[in-house]
């Protein structure tokens, strides 16, 4: 039983040495970013988009990064390597309202994943 407990601490250490650390957390009514520093120093972008209403349902989306667009092709996170710099992210769809993050700075080793919330639009689309 004790080869067990030693064991399995030592997979759990294992584990939380390897795992991303978090390092800051931003959130509004209409987004939350989560910033991880990745152990290899690769920069990533993780978009993924879901109902303003029901924030756990995630949602087809539209991206556009740096005005180039991007869209997924099922409900998986859309995952993008890219070089530190500063982005103009924007995520929508036809009848929701767009969301757009302006100069948003990504460094060197940042992993941030981005939940957007999209609202309906208030006007009819005719």
């Amino acid at each position: 039983m004790l080869a067990v407990k030693c064991f399995l601490f030592l997979g759990i250490t294992f584990l939380m040495i390897n795992c991303n650390s978090l390092k800051k957390v931003e959130t509004s009514n209409n987004y939350k970013i989560e910033v991880f520093k990745s152990n290899d120093n690769s920069t990533y972008l993780n978009l993924q988009t879901f109902l303003h209403e029901n924030r756990k349902e995630k949602y087809y989306a539209v991206y556009r990064i740096n005005n180039v667009i991007f869209s997924e092709t099922d409900l998986n996170n859309l995952t993008i390597n890219v070089l530190p710099g500063k982005f103009k992210i924007e995520s929508g769809l036809i009848g929701k309202e767009w969301i757009s993050l302006n100069d948003f700075e990504v460094k060197r080793g940042d992993s941030i994943v981005m939940s957007f919330f999209l609202k309906d639009i208030k006007d009819p689309l005719y």
